[in-house]
């Protein structure tokens, strides 16, 4: 359709309609509308479907959004303090991040990103402040930067690992939450099991260990349901190394 209105070099205004993006593969743009000349040469039949909403919501009550990242500010040791996240009905977030945030290497100004919040503030008709950020991520299919002071209140570790599947690491403690009678077992069978410390896991090891453990339970303790075997996966302390609570949790 723009093939005859579109050469190389002009100069055009585009409003976006929707993207999408991710590791190893190229932006794709879909265009609300585009300006050449400051008139319009074409909108999509949807952009007048766009939505007028800020935000949606996960199950766990956790918000997330879909926009630009704009006006970066940094501290003097060159991580973030702030920035805008703006999304394409208009809507804006002023984001505020602490000092000791992670380093958000790999996303950079203009980059369209996933963006997970809690406890927005509401400051005008089409804006928010954000203080209280979850995670932030250029790859829909992965969680990103994690803040490490809220992710993991709203998601297990262990599912939170399954975005890298081929990520590895070094188990270097292993506990158990469970009743007196599961950890006895669990810890008699031990040498049967995937997970031990010094070996390397990853979330398929996880998988094939939770699988385990069910079948291993389920003929001692009726009661146990695979869904209620988790596994705590903290990988904050050292990077490479993890340290493992493997919980089973009592049954509804």
């Amino acid at each position: 359709m723009l093939n005859n209105l579109l050469k190389v070099g002009d100069e055009i205004k585009m409003k976006v309609f929707g993207s999408a993006f991710g590791r190893n593969y190229p932006v794709m743009i879909q265009p609300a509308f585009i300006y050449k000349d400051n008139v319009k040469i074409f909108q999509l039949a949807e952009a007048s479907k766009i939505p007028d909403y800020a935000f949606l919501y996960e199950a766990n009550k956790v918000r997330f959004a879909d926009g630009q990242i704009t006006h970066i500010q940094k501290y003097p040791n060159g991580k973030w303090k702030s920035a805008v996240l703006e999304i394409i009905n208009g809507y804006k977030f002023n984001l505020n991040f602490k000092p000791t945030a992670p380093d958000f290497n790999g996303i950079e100004e203009s980059d369209h990103v996933r963006f997970r919040f809690v406890h927005e503030v509401k400051t005008g008709a089409k804006t928010y402040q954000i203080n209280d950020w979850v995670s932030i991520s250029n790859d829909i299919k992965d969680y990103g930067i994690k803040n490490p002071e809220l992710f993991y209140k709203f998601y297990e570790p262990a599912v939170a690992q399954n975005q890298d599947s081929e990520h590895n690491f070094k188990v270097t403690s292993l506990t158990y939450q469970a009743s007196e009678k599961v950890i006895a077992a669990l810890k008699k069978d031990q040498h049967n099991s995937y997970i031990s410390v010094g070996k390397s896991i990853n979330i398929n090891t996880l998988k094939s260990e939770q699988g385990r453990v069910y079948r291993f339970l389920a003929a001692m303790f009726p009661q146990v349901e695979k869904k209620n075997i988790v596994f705590n996966v903290d990988t904050t302390l050292q990077k490479g190394f993890c340290t493992i609570k493997t919980v089973v949790k009592p049954s509804a």
